[in-house]
C-alpha cells in the first residue's frame, strides 16, 4: 500500500512521502497546477511507508498547554518595516542563530517565480525567509537536513504552514531541540499564477526581476504592496489587491482541494508558537504598531522559553484568543472552496487568454470611477 491509494483531494503536497521512501520511487509531480506524488511502480516494493507517514493519515496533535496570546512588534522599526507584519519571525530566528542553530524556512526561487524551503544558519537567508510568498514552498531535501542539524544537537527552528509542521513532525518525531513557528495560514495559491505574473512583468519592462516582495509597505501597514526590481534599474509598485495575481489570491479560486477542507484548522493549535497579522488590533487597542502588528500565540513550553529569549527585543500586550478568532477566521476556518463551473471556466481563460484576462475574469480591476457609478446604478 502507497499514498497512491489516496484521496488526492486529502494531499497538502508536503513532500514527505518522498523524502521517506526507501528506493526513491516517489516523486513530487505538477498535476492540477499543484504538486502531487507519483509513484515509479518499478521502483516501488510496496513497504507502505509513504502511506503511514502520511500526516493525512498518521498526524496526531497534541493538546496545546499555555494559549498565552499576545500582539506583539520589534523595537527596531526598520526591521518591522522591512518584515510581514511586525518582525517577530525575525526576532525568533535571530535567537536560534545566536544559540548556535539553524532555520528552516521559505525563499523564492532564483527567478522569482515559485518558493522553497531552505534550511540555514547564515542570517542573509533569515533576511530572505522574511515576508509572506502566497504560494506553496516546495520541500525537497530540507527534511533530511532538519534531522542531520538535530543529530549534531544543534537548534532547529522551523516556520511554515501547519501541514508542513505536521509533515516535519512526522519525519523527525519528538525532538527538544526543535522549534515550531507556524502560520495563521490562508492557503496558498498555486505558484503556477505566480510564474505568470513575472513573466508579465518581465515582458512590459524588458529587463528580469532581480528582487521582489510581496509585502511591501508604504507609510503603514496596510494596503500591502507588491514591489519588483529589475535589472535595467528600475523599480515597480503595485497594490496586492490590483494585481493580477494578488486578485487570484485574493478571490481563492486557485487553492489546493486540501485547502479548502484543511484538517489543520482550530484547536488544538499546530506548533510551538503561532505568528500572523494581528487582524482589527485597531478595534482592540490604541498600543499597537502601524507599520506592523504580529499575533503571537504561544501553545507550548518550548513556545514560552522561545517567546521570553526575544521578550526583551519587543513590544507587546497580552490579547484574548476570541479577539483574534473574530478578526482573523483563518486560525479556525479554511476558505470556502468557490462553485466547480466558475473554476472551469477559470482555468479556461487562465490557459488559453493567460493570468491578466483570468484575473479580470475571477475579480474585475475597476477603476475608482467605475466604483463610483457602480454604486450610483445600485
Amino acid at each position: 500500500m502507497n499514498v497512491s491509494t489516496l484521496n488526492g483531494e486529502n494531499c497538502s503536497g508536503c513532500g514527505l512521502c518522498a523524502a521517506v521512501c526507501p528506493k526513491n520511487a516517489v516523486r513530487m509531480e505538477n498535476k492540477n497546477f499543484f504538486l502531487y506524488p507519483e509513484i515509479d511502480a518499478e521502483k516501488c516494493i510496496d513497504c507502505g511507508i509513504c502511506f503511514d507517514k502520511c500526516p493525512h493519515n498518521s498526524f496526531k496533535r497534541q493538546e496545546n498547554s499555555e494559549k498565552e496570546v499576545y500582539s506583539a512588534w520589534l523595537k527596531d522599526e526598520n526591521l518591522v518595516s522591512q518584515s510581514s507584519s511586525g518582525g517577530l519571525f525575525f526576532a525568533f530566528a535571530k535567537s536560534i542563530l545566536e544559540k548556535g542553530g539553524k532555520v528552516c524556512g521559505s525563499v523564492y526561487d532564483d527567478d522569482f517565480c515559485g518558493a522553497k524551503h531552505i534550511l540555514s544558519g547564515d542570517i542573509s537567508d533569515i533576511m530572505k525567509m522574511r515576508t509572506s510568498k502566497y504560494v506553496q514552498s516546495k520541500t525537497e531535501g530540507v527534511f533530511g537536513e532538519i534531522k542531520k542539524a538535530l543529530c549534531e544537537n544543534k537548534p532547529v527552528l522551523f516556520t511554515g504552514t501547519p501541514c508542513q509542521a505536521a509533515a516535519v513532525k512526522n519525519f523527525v518525531g519528538e525532538n527538544e531541540n526543535l522549534y515550531f513557528v507556524t502560520l495563521i495560514c490562508h492557503g496558498p495559491t498555486s505558484d503556477k499564477a505566480l510564474k505568470a505574473y513575472v513573466s508579465d512583468l518581465e515582458k512590459r519592462e524588458n529587463s528580469k526581476i532581480t528582487g521582489f516582495n510581496m509585502r511591501k509597505k508604504l507609510k503603514k501597514w496596510l494596503p500591502m504592496y507588491i514591489e519588483a526590481s529589475f535589472e535595467n534599474g528600475n523599480v515597480k509598485t503595485e497594490p496586492l489587491h490590483l494585481s493580477t495575481f494578488g486578485r487570484i489570491f485574493q478571490s481563492n479560486i486557485l487553492m489546493r482541494d486540501s485547502c479548502y477542507e484543511c484538517g489543520y484548522k482550530d484547536f488544538p493549535l499546530i506548533g510551538d508558537v503561532i505568528i500572523g497579522d494581528y487582524k482589527g488590533i485597531e478595534n482592540i487597542t490604541e498600543n499597537y504598531n502601524k507599520m506592523g502588528t504580529s499575533c503571537v500565540i504561544v501553545c507550548t513550553e518550548k513556545g514560552k522559553k522561545l517567546f521570553e529569549s526575544v521578550s526583551e527585543q519587543i513590544d507587546f500586550q497580552k490579547q484574548e484568543i476570541d479577539a483574534v478568532i473574530k478578526y482573523n477566521q483563518r486560525l479556525t476556518k479554511p476558505v470556502s472552496k468557490p462553485d466547480q463551473k466558475i473554476y472551469e471556466k477559470f482555468v479556461s481563460v487562465f490557459e488559453n487568454e493567460g493570468v491578466s484576462a483570468a484575473a479580470d475574469f475571477i475579480k474585475p480591476n475597476k477603476s475608482f470611477f467605475q466604483k463610483v457609478l457602480g454604486k450610483i446604478f445600485k
